[in-house]
C-alpha cells in the first residue's frame, strides 16, 4: 500500500474487479499522509469525492493536466538549477506543502474527448518518468493496461510494462451473472516482470467522504481563522450583490473600534497585501481557499471569492494571478 501511495502507478481490471473502490481507498491514505490530492473523473462529480479536489467536465480535466505539466516542468528546472540534493529538494517540497498526487479515472477515455495529442502524451511521459522525485506521484485507473490505457496514446507502452500495476480480480456470480470484486488483485513492482498475488483491503461500502479532522495547530504553519471571522467573511461574501437597503447584519457581539482586516503596523509588506474584494491577508486568504477546495473547484473558488466570471475579461485575469500567487504555482 506504501507503494499505491507514494509512487505512479496503474490501477487496472475488469468492470466489478473493484480498481474504483481501491482508488478511493488509496485517495484516503494519500490525504492522511499529507498530499493535496487532485481527482479527475469524468464519470462522476463532487458529490462522489468529498473532501478532495475533484474536476468532472473535460475542459476542467484538460486544464489541470496543463497545470499538472507546466508545475512539474517547472519543479524540473528549478531543481536542475539549485544546489539542493535529492534529498533535500524533496524535503522541501513536503515542508512547503507541495506535495501533490493526482488521480485519473477512466483514463482510457481521455484521448477521445481531449483532442490535444501532443500534451496527453507529454503528460503520460513526463508523469511516468519524472514525478516520483518532484511529489507529484500519478495513480492512473483503467480497464486495461495495453499501450493505449494511458489516455488512449499510443508509443508508451514501454512505460507502461515497467510501471508498479495492479490488476484487480473480478469474478460472475452465477446467480445474478454480473461482475463482482474476488478481494484479490494481482501486483507488478515498479521496474519488474514478476507478478504477485495480494489481498485486497476490506470495505463495506464505498468511500466518498475524504474528510479528516483539522491538523493540529503546531503542526500548521498558518493560524486558522477563527470562526467568528470566517461567518463574517461568508456573510460580506453572499451580501455583495444585494441591496443595502434589504442587509440586516446581525449585531456584533462586542463593539468594534476598527474595520475588519486593518493591517498592523509592524507587518511587512508582502503581509500587508491584500487578496479578492473583502481584503482578505494572504494567510486568511489561503485558509479559506484550503478549506473551499474541499467543495469547490478552482474555476468556482475564484468565481466566489473574487466575485467575477471565468473569460478574458481584466478582473478575471487579476484574479487568477491572485490565486495562483496564493497556492504558490
Amino acid at each position: 500500500m506504501q507503494n499505491l501511495i507514494k509512487q505512479t502507478a496503474l490501477i487496472w481490471g475488469n468492470q466489478g474487479g473493484g480498481k474504483s473502490w481501491l482508488v478511493r481507498y488509496v485517495v484516503k491514505q494519500k490525504k492522511q499522509a499529507g498530499y493535496r490530492v487532485i481527482v479527475l473523473d469524468p464519470d462522476s462529480n463532487r458529490a462522489e469525492w468529498r473532501g478532495v479536489e475533484s474536476y468532472h467536465s473535460w475542459s476542467d480535466i484538460e486544464q489541470q493536466i496543463r497545470d499538472y505539466v507546466k508545475e512539474l516542468e517547472e519543479r524540473l528546472k528549478t531543481f536542475n538549477n539549485s544546489s539542493l540534493s535529492e534529498d533535500q529538494w524533496r524535503q522541501k517540497l513536503w515542508s512547503e506543502g507541495k506535495a501533490l498526487s493526482l488521480i485519473c479515472e477512466e483514463a482510457t477515455t481521455y484521448g477521445d474527448f481531449i483532442k490535444d495529442e501532443e500534451l496527453l502524451s507529454k503528460f503520460g511521459k513526463l508523469a511516468l518518468t519524472k514525478s516520483r522525485k518532484q511529489e507529484m506521484p500519478l495513480t492512473v485507473v483503467a480497464h486495461n493496461n495495453t499501450q493505449t490505457c494511458l489516455f488512449g496514446i499510443k508509443g508508451l507502452h514501454n512505460l507502461v510494462s515497467k510501471m508498479l500495476q495492479v490488476e484487480c480480480l473480478a469474478l460472475v456470480d452465477p446467480v445474478t451473472l454480473q461482475a463482482k470484486s474476488t478481494g484479490l488483485a494481482k501486483v507488478k513492482l515498479d521496474s519488474s516482470n514478476e507478478w504477485l498475488d495480494v489481498i485486497l483491503p476490506t470495505m463495506t461500502a464505498k468511500i466518498s467522504d475524504f474528510s479528516s479532522p483539522t491538523p493540529a495547530a503546531e503542526s500548521n504553519p498558518n493560524p486558522p481563522i477563527d470562526k467568528a471571522t470566517l461567518e463574517r467573511i461568508y456573510e460580506l461574501e453572499f451580501n455583495l450583490d444585494s441591496p443595502q437597503t434589504n442587509a440586516h447584519p446581525p449585531e456584533p457581539a462586542e463593539p468594534q473600534s476598527e474595520p475588519l482586516n486593518q493591517p498592523h503596523p509592524n507587518d511587512s509588506d508582502e503581509n500587508q497585501k491584500r487578496f479578492t474584494p473583502l481584503k482578505l491577508t494572504r494567510d486568511q486568504c489561503q485558509e479559506l481557499i484550503n478549506q473551499l477546495r474541499t467543495e469547490l473547484n478552482q474555476t468556482e473558488i475564484i468565481e466566489k471569492l473574487w466575485q467575477c466570471k471565468k473569460g478574458g475579461s481584466a478582473a478575471w485575469k487579476e484574479a487568477y494571478a491572485q490565486f495562483k500567487e496564493l497556492i504558490g504555482d
